[in-house]
């Protein structure tokens, strides 16, 4: 299987349009996709858990025995969001394009405090 990138130039005069037709869900979405999520979310309707497994193993490729495998622990995903936000402020000062700065959402206890700002960063 081969993989091709396809390259964007934003200052391109038909930017939007080709961003547009790439992100068109439309184009992917006939029939036969729509028959399969209704069956998927209708057998998981009906079965619950164990058609969650069946479908995780299936398309996730995973060799779950119960839905209680697919439980992510509050201290897993605060672990990935410092990880994450931690890779990101690497990124950013290295694109040197946004500036980091702390900030607390008001009624967000338990959420990393720390995002970037969309200010731009002028040298």
């Amino acid at each position: 299987m081969s993989l091709s990138i396809r390259r964007l130039k934003s200052e391109a005069p038909d930017f939007s349009k080709v961003l547009d037709d790439l992100i068109a869900w439309e184009d992917v979405s006939d029939t036969s996709v729509q028959s399969s999520v209704a069956e998927i979310l209708q057998n998981v309707r009906s079965r619950g858990d164990a058609a969650l497994v069946e479908y995780s193993n299936r398309f996730d490729r995973r060799d779950l025995q119960s839905a209680a495998e697919l439980v992510v622990s509050a201290e897993q995903i605060e672990k990935a969001c410092e990880n994450f936000l931690q890779h990101l402020k690497r990124l950013l000062r290295a694109l040197g394009i946004f500036t980091v700065v702390n900030y607390s959402p008001p009624g967000l206890i338990g959420i990393p405090t720390e995002i970037c700002s969309a200010s731009r960063y002028h040298p």
